[in-house]
């Protein structure tokens, strides 16, 4: 075992872009499986594959709210706090609280 870096962690300031990581994951989904997001100026794009959506309709995540005085500035999608971070809030989310704007990725 090596150390991997420092322990962290690591928050997004866009909503959207927590419920796409907590929906859109290969976790119980068959086949081969791909998905993307990212900003491009100040809009936010998503893709997935067919079945990585289809996967969706099965799962209920949980998205964390936590306190932005914690983490450090925010560069592009993500920033990270060197400290341990108790959520304010525990949100969960659906299929129906995707962005809307999800791109599908033909195979």
């Amino acid at each position: 075992m090596e150390k991997d870096g420092d322990p962290a962690v690591f928050a997004t300031p866009y909503a959207d872009v927590a419920i796409f990581r907590a929906l859109i994951t290969p976790k119980d989904v068959i086949g081969e499986s791909r998905s993307n997001f990212g900003i491009n100026g100040k809009h936010l794009y998503f893709s997935a594959t067919k079945n990585l959506l289809d996967g969706a309709n099965k799962k209920i995540s949980k998205v964390y709210v936590l306190d932005k005085q914690k983490f450090g500035n925010f560069e592009g999608m993500q920033c990270r706090s060197e400290e341990s971070v108790v959520p304010i809030e525990i949100i969960e989310v659906t299929v129906e609280d995707l962005p809307k704007n999800i791109k599908l990725i033909e195979k």
